[in-house]
């Protein structure tokens, strides 16, 4: 009998799987009496990332520490050249040159890269984006014994635009997707859409934000196709003083419904504090710190059972008026060059 496991890379035979001490990972020996171990591992990897019957699971990972720490309810925020993930209508309020970069330290010795790019225009702001998600080297195993050795790895790579019209924003994203599982290399392409309205109050603002991910045919492997894991996201924020409050609510294709809340307080400009909850993950923490045009933001997420996972971001926003202060993360819309 061959049993199979569902990872970020795709369909995996548990013979390719090590497990010592609790632990489970890609490549090593196999002991049959851990079978029960590796079933309960897998029921805490299928509620991390909601794995159904979808393929390129790794679209579901978050990306950006800042809304990683904030559960992940970001669709109504979207500031940064991270909007291009979460809600592409975010980018048209990105004013400012901005590079992201992230590095995903992921569950199982998984790694994951993003990196991000927004620039405004004379009309919107345009983005682009790389993530890269790698489980390195594996051990193969057939019949319980090592033949060899095999990588596989996941990408994507996204164009967005986004527009500003008075309080509403609009934006749309393409993306090409591609898996590789040894010798066995399957793509496809997809689309992004989403809006977003910002309204403004004598102490902050009030944000909306509705988009639809990875829309497009699925990834198919040797003639069998997986559907991309279309999610529909619905978002509501709202900036108070220095501190921003926001709630998201997730409806993927291959699970039930999600919610995520997170916080964030900005201290004189400089030190940002987050928290959160994800029905995925459970509690998330995080905070960053901003320096001139740089920020640098951490956030922990753990996966209870399983591991906790770490990411951390650094943005660059190339600001034309350094003599304005501080960069506040909460309000974006400060007047520049653009």
């Amino acid at each position: 009998m061959k049993y199979t496991a569902h990872s970020s890379t795709g369909a995996v035979p548990v013979s390719d799987c090590w497990m010592a001490g609790g632990d489970v990972r890609p490549g090593g020996s196999w002991r049959p009496w851990r079978l029960a171990g590796l079933i309960l591992m897998l029921s805490f990897c299928g509620r991390a990332l909601a794995i159904g019957e979808c393929g390129a699971q790794f679209l579901k990972m978050g990306v950006g520490a800042r809304a990683c720490g904030m559960g992940e309810a970001y669709t109504s925020i979207a500031d940064d050249a991270t909007a291009i993930y979460w809600n592409p209508a975010g980018l048209g309020q990105v004013d400012r040159l901005e590079f992201t970069g992230m590095q995903n330290f992921w569950l199982l010795d998984m790694s994951h890269q993003y990196l991000a790019l927004a620039v405004p225009l004379a009309f919107g702001t345009i983005g682009v984006s790389g993530a890269y998600s790698s489980s390195g080297t594996l051990d193969r195993y057939e019949n319980f014994q090592k033949t060899g050795e095999f990588t596989a790895y996941d990408a994507a790579g996204t164009v967005g635009y986004g527009l500003r019209a008075g309080p509403v924003r609009v934006g749309l994203s393409a993306k090409y997707i591609q898996s590789k599982i040894d010798d066995k290399q399957a793509q496809t392409v997809a689309g992004d859409a989403g809006v977003l309205c910002r309204f403004e109050t004598s102490s902050g603002y009030v944000g909306l934000g509705l988009a639809v991910q990875n829309v497009g045919p699925g990834l198919e492997f040797v003639e069998k196709s997986d559907p991309l894991p279309l999610n529909l996201k619905l978002g509501l924020a709202a900036k108070i003083g220095q501190v921003v409050l926001a709630v998201d609510a997730n409806k993927p294709r291959d699970n039930s419904v999600r919610l995520g809340a997170g916080a964030e307080v900005v201290i004189a400009g400089l030190l940002a504090l987050r928290g959160g909850y994800n029905m995925a993950s459970g509690l998330t923490a995080g905070g960053g710190v901003t320096w001139k045009m740089v920020s640098v933001d951490y956030a922990f997420v753990p996966y209870s059972g399983v591991d906790a996972t770490h990411r951390i971001s650094v943005r660059v926003r190339f600001d034309p008026n350094p003599a304005s202060g501080p960069y506040d993360p909460s309000m974006p819309d400060r007047p520049t060059m653009w």
